[in-house]
């Protein structure tokens, strides 16, 4: 998600605990990696200064929430209470349901509700597992031959196409 908003916006992108001196674009994606590890707090303000001087929009990504951090300096603490955060979750049975439908009639393609509700079941619970799933059925299975026998080989066959990847 952050590789893609700096991307789109020609920004830059920082791993904490390396906080750049050097003068920052408009948009500035923050990927911590650590909560233990943010670095020199002196650093870590004076980089949290210079978005601030520099008119910087960011986006900050993290495992944790950076609101449950304890700081020395109040001014960090201050500051990073002050960031709006909003914790992002796998998406439930209804959401990739509803991607589901929506992308399998980008390709042309409609099954029918229990089709669905059986791919939903067992697929992995991504969006990027819906891709995978899709470009397979797309490459490899006829709309009209598309039984659940045919449905289940495919989930197992994209299964250890993951396992492979990894």
């Amino acid at each position: 998600m952050g590789s893609i908003w700096s991307e789109y916006n020609h920004g830059k992108s920082v791993i904490s605990p390396i906080w750049p001196e050097d003068p920052l674009p408009q948009c500035v994606w923050i990927d911590v990696q650590h909560k233990t590890d943010l670095g020199c707090e002196y650093r870590l303000f004076s980089f949290l200064q210079k978005l601030q001087n520099e008119q910087c929009y960011s986006l900050w990504t993290s495992r944790y929430s950076m609101h449950h951090l304890k700081f020395a300096l109040q001014d960090i603490t201050s500051r990073i209470n002050a960031m709006m955060c909003v914790q992002v979750m796998k998406p439930d049975e209804t959401l990739l349901t509803q991607v589901l439908i929506k992308s399998l009639s980008d390709i042309g393609w409609i099954l029918s509700d229990k089709k669905i509700q059986f791919l939903v079941a067992r697929m992995p619970r991504s969006f990027e597992s819906i891709a995978w799933t899709l470009d397979f059925m797309h490459q490899h299975v006829e709309p009209n031959n598309l039984s659940f026998q045919t449905l289940h080989r495919l989930l197992d066959h994209l299964e250890q196409q993951h396992k492979n990847s990894l």
